[in-house]
């Protein structure tokens, strides 16, 4: 009932004062102007006089930053008030400039209540935000009564002008615009006093379309807008002055409640996270201890497979060893420099008996500590050459060959299986295994002797063979030639001296001539076979031209011969064996091959010269023909070993056939390498 009486005073009391206020406005407009104006210039101090004091314990910055921008609102009201029409304080002054001064406070109360929302949560620097409302203030008033350079808005005898009517259609939408905003944040604000806020806004809007219709200062319109501006300002009176006195906590204080709840929530949540997380430890140590009593038994099962590798390894027939690095080395790192650190890191920590008697001795024990440069000594190039080897495996090897000194310092050759242990790309260790190949070397050496003296005999029988092909050659053409050649002329003179055709005799010494001269031409063409001598006298390229030319004139298969960039000058034994291959080639194709046509290409570029013979053929199976190859296959393939070429056939069945030599024209020295290799190992072997 108390609420309720005290709120139909309220109402009572204001529908009083709005009375007495009209009825000041009958007797004189101009004190109710001031009245009016008045009561809004109380109300903005107080607002001011409210944020300002309690700033220290405001967290709501909104409302700071609305008292700082309504004290300066205040003021320009004031100032409208003193330069109205009639006050007489500013000489000089028509209604143009109460108004542009009215214009001008309205656009800084709408825009301040639109940029206060974006302020909450936010701190606030007042001597800037001050500062700034000084500099529009200053600006906005020295703009109306010195600069003369605002916008006029009043002309006697027209009324509003238009920028003037704009203006406050223009203030009406920032308004609204600040309902918005405020809505968005409502969150930030006591209930009662949003709603309050949200009301006044709403009817300054209300007050602001009012004030565009009048046509003199003393119109309706105007008295109204002024009502209206009077019940705004009071809301707002409502809002922040009574309700910050009647209720303080709730409005200047609300964030710090908020936190304060917050805090409250937070801590009984953090107590029940506290329960929770308690009870999740106990969980946890309770299967730590098991995990650690699991761990106790993993490492006697550890112990025991442990002993049993040992014994395995012990009791291994196969030589097995580990070599163990003080400090580990990064398998990263460059070639030299981790074959030097394994010189000087790595040492023998386990070795069984089978590795013990492989280098001499009884026990693998006798082994245990034994330094790397103590098996396999800097001194021999083959060691760093092994150990080159095993790091550019990464320490992952199958079959390394390495050179190790036995007790008796003898010098041995070994096949390794190597298996690093690498731990974030350094190795720790190595274990491997090993068997003894020296026996073994030693008869893939003298195999290799063997098959050198087989190649060396071979080549001497191909180069006797081409000797006594060249001297029969010369036999049959300088000698056979020629008395067949004499032959045919005495049967063509005893032709002449026959006059008589019908004659039976004659008939036969014609015939005897025809075979003499096709003997003379065999005899030449077996000649050529035999020891082509357009070699020496026309070069490789007439002569393969001259041989594809018998070849498709003896054979009817027609032959495609393509020479490209072939210098004058080749070496004879590579133009010999070029020659022969392509011999034996076409006498493949005209016995294998059934076709009617086959190419020959030989091309010179800088790393030697490369001779095809292809055929479009039956083709045959090269793995059998391989098993199965006859002399003049292994003919071809000694020939062209001894030049240092290389011959290759590829053919399938139905697909035809493609033989390609290969031959260098800059002939090497030989592998001085290899050479020097095998003889360090001959050495060993010996």
């Amino acid at each position: 009932m108390k609420m309720v009486s005290e709120r139909s005073a309220v109402i009572i009391g204001g529908a009083g004062a709005l009375v007495g206020l009209y009825l000041s406005s009958r007797y004189s407009y101009l004190l109710f102007h001031s009245l009016a104006e008045l009561f809004s210039i109380i109300i903005a101090a107080g607002i001011f006089m409210i944020a300002l004091n309690a700033r220290r314990f405001l967290d709501n910055t909104y409302l700071l930053f609305i008292g700082i921008a309504y004290f300066f609102v205040g003021g320009l009201d004031l100032l409208h008030t003193l330069a109205y029409k009639g006050m007489g304080v500013f000489h000089g002054n028509d209604a143009n400039t109460p108004t542009q001064l009215w214009i001008a406070a309205r656009y800084v109360e709408s825009i301040s209540l639109f940029i206060a929302p974006f302020f909450l949560g936010r701190k606030l620097k007042i001597p800037l935000v001050f500062s700034g409302y000084a500099a529009v203030a200053f600006l906005l008033v020295g703009s109306i009564f010195f600069w003369n350079i605002f916008p006029a808005c009043f002309i006697e005898g027209s009324g509003l002008t238009t920028f003037k009517k704009i203006s406050e259609y223009i203030v009406a939408l920032m308004f609204a615009a600040s309902i918005v905003l405020l809505l968005r944040k409502k969150q930030e604000f006591d209930k009662d006093v949003l709603r309050l806020l949200v009301l006044s806004i709403g009817i300054t809007i209300a007050s602001e379309l009012a004030f565009t219709f009048y046509i003199h200062v003393y119109g309706l319109s105007n008295l109204v807008g002024h009502f209206l501006k009077i019940i705004s300002f009071y809301l707002i009176y409502k809002a922040i002055v009574v309700k910050g006195m009647s209720r303080p906590y709730d409005l200047l204080f609300r964030n710090l409640q908020r936190s304060r709840d917050a805090l409250q929530d937070a801590h009984d949540e953090l107590e029940e996270r506290v329960i929770q997380r308690s009870a999740q430890l106990q969980e946890t140590l309770v299967q730590l201890q098991a995990q650690i009593d699991e761990h106790v038994k993993d490492q006697e099962i550890i112990k025991v497979r442990d002993e049993r590798f040992r014994a395995f390894v012990q009791n291994s027939t196969e030589a097995i060893w580990c070599f163990e690095l003080e400090q580990p080395i990064a398998i990263d790192a460059p070639e030299n420099d981790q074959v030097d650190l394994l010189y000087r890191n790595a040492y023998l920590s386990e070795a069984n008996d089978a590795y013990a008697r492989m280098l001499g001795y009884e026990r693998g024990d006798e082994l245990r500590g034994l330094r790397l440069e103590e098996m396999m000594p800097l001194s021999m190039p083959q060691s760093v050459a092994s150990m080159q080897q095993i790091v550019r495996d990464r320490y992952q090897c199958v079959d390394v060959e390495t050179v190790e000194l036995t007790r008796q310092g003898e010098e041995r050759i070994y096949l390794n299986n190597i298996v690093g242990i690498i731990e974030n790309g350094h190795v720790l260790r190595a274990w491997g295994t090993q068997r003894e190949i020296t026996q073994q070397r030693k008869m893939e050496n003298e195999l290799m002797k063997k098959e050198k003296d087989l190649q060396r005999l071979a080549g001497r029988l191909i180069m006797t063979q081409e000797q006594e092909l060249r001297r029969l050659s010369r036999e049959l053409h300088d000698d056979l030639t020629q008395r067949l050649a004499v032959l045919a002329i005495d049967a063509g003179k005893l032709e002449q001296q026959l006059q008589d055709s019908s004659d039976p005799t004659f008939q036969k010494l014609q015939d005897m001539k025809q075979q003499l001269i096709g003997v003379s031409e065999d005899v030449h063409s077996m000649s050529r076979q035999l020891h082509p001598s357009i070699l020496d006298d026309l070069g490789l390229v007439r002569a393969f031209e001259s041989e594809c030319a018998a070849f498709s004139k003896r054979e009817d298969i027609a032959i495609q011969c393509t020479p490209e960039n072939i210098p004058d000058h080749i070496p004879n034994d590579v133009a010999l064996c070029l020659y022969r291959v392509m011999q034996e080639g076409l006498r493949n194709v005209a016995k294998h091959a059934q076709v009617k046509e086959a190419r020959i290409s030989i091309k010179v570029d800088d790393s030697g010269i490369l001779l095809s013979i292809q055929d479009g053929g039956k083709g045959f199976d090269t793995a059998k023909v391989r098993h199965e190859a006859g002399l003049g296959l292994g003919s071809m393939r000694e020939r062209v070993r001894l030049i240092r070429g290389t011959l290759s056939i590829q053919s399938h069945p139905g697909k035809g056939t493609l033989v390609e030599m290969w031959a260098p024209l800059k002939r090497s020295l030989g592998n001085k390498q290899e050479h020097s290799k095998n003889h360090r190992l001959k050495s060993i072997i010996e």
